[in-house]
């Protein structure tokens, strides 16, 4: 098939030239040579993207210039068609914006997802057909190095910077200068925001892998610290939180601490904690990709302080305590539905101990949640 496609396309260039002397690249009616039929869009795509390096190279200009040309008018603008077409014109001192489609913004995060997905992704989404075409291997490398090689000029404009760093792989880079205003004024700027509104999510919900550490302060510092692990529910709309908490403590104490198991007072280090929670929370950043939380929250703390050999015996005890914390909470969004979040948060207890060691004081707790997510969307936006 690629041998195929490869001569085809040998032979529909070598026609634009036998055929239309004297005529530019813009003159060239492709559509006289091969017809729809015989030729699909994904198989334009695959062999242009299999011929361009070689000709780049060998700075066959009119070639390119053919081919771009009969690409765009059979296909319409394609990603890696414009890929290309805006380093070259960066190099060549010639790049203008006017031409970028309105897909710009859709066609950026399509190409950014695909270079950080886990596997070899060698595939454009086709915003014409609303389908995926497939592209040669080398072509991402090719873009990437010649965008690399175009940041060693010292002339390039914030637009042209942007693209330069987009399509080297610096994407965080590059998003920050969209959006701290350093593109303000230019075609991309405005397509970006009306993309961002448009898609922009009113809300999402969170489930993620907890795991963290609870550190006892004042009079609970008998206790010692502990690891926590459990489970984390956020459910964020707007700039609202709404989480729930379920953790579990474990670990002996780093003293003994006295305790009533079975109707006497002992001294023991045995220690399984459990929590469970809700607590509400404002954003504070409200940025595309980041949120931090102030939070506030209430639940339940309970502790079991009895061993293996007091529950084979019978005796149970629990030591209660209702929760009050406060604390931050920064969730970190991934385009791909992925989200990591770090919580921080101080907690006030007093654990029900008649007779026992004094069990109130506050807790500090840090651990850090990974999970997936589900954006919800306005039917406005869709």
């Amino acid at each position: 098939m690629e041998i195929f496609r490869i001569f085809l396309f040998t032979a529909i260039l070598t026609g634009l030239f036998q055929y239309s002397p004297g005529l530019g690249a813009q003159d060239i009616d492709a559509e006289a040579l091969v017809t729809k039929e015989s030729i699909t869009c994904e198989d334009i795509a695959y062999t242009s993207t299999r011929l361009i390096p070689g000709y780049y190279r060998e700075e066959s200009t009119d070639t390119l210039q053919a081919l771009l040309y009969f690409w765009e008018g059979s296909c319409g603008i394609t990603e890696p068609m414009m890929r290309f077409t805006i380093l070259w014109q960066i190099g060549t001192n010639t790049f203008d914006e006017q031409w970028l489609p309105e897909e710009l913004p859709a066609m950026l995060l399509d190409y950014r997802e695909a270079f950080e997905s886990a596997e070899q992704v060698h595939d454009y989404f086709h915003f014409g057909e609303w389908e995926y075409h497939t592209i040669h291997e080398g072509y991402r490398s090719f873009t990437s190095e010649m965008a690399e090689d175009l940041k060693s000029y010292e002339d390039l404009s914030p637009l042209e910077l942007f693209f330069t760093d987009f399509y080297s792989h610096d994407f965080e880079r590059a998003i920050r200068r969209l959006e701290e205003g350093e593109l303000e004024g230019t075609r991309l700027d405005s397509l970006y925001a009306d993309h961002t509104e448009e898609v922009r999510p009113t809300g999402y919900t969170h489930g993620g892998l907890y795991f963290g550490f609870w550190n006892p302060g004042s009079s609970l510092e008998a206790l010692g610290v502990h690891p926590q692990v459990g489970f984390s529910v956020d459910v964020v709309r707007g700039n609202v939180l709404y989480g729930l908490q379920l953790r579990l403590g474990f670990g002996d104490t780093s003293r003994p601490y006295t305790t009533e198991i079975g109707n006497q007072l002992v001294s023991t280090n045995n220690f399984l904690q459990v929590q469970a929670g809700f607590q509400a929370g404002f954003d504070l950043l409200n940025s595309a990709n980041h949120s931090l939380f102030v939070t506030g929250g209430v639940g339940y703390d309970g502790i079991d302080p009895t061993s293996h050999a007091d529950r084979d015996a019978g005796r149970t005890a629990t030591l209660h305590s209702i929760n009050i914390n406060t604390g931050l909470t920064l969730h970190r969004r991934f385009d791909r539905g992925n989200m990591f979040s770090i919580m921080v948060n101080y907690h006030i207890v007093n654990y029900n101990n008649p007779g026992g060691t004094d069990l109130s004081g506050n807790v500090l707790t840090f651990g850090v949640a990974y999970g997936i997510i589900t954006r919800s969307y306005s039917s406005e936006s869709r």
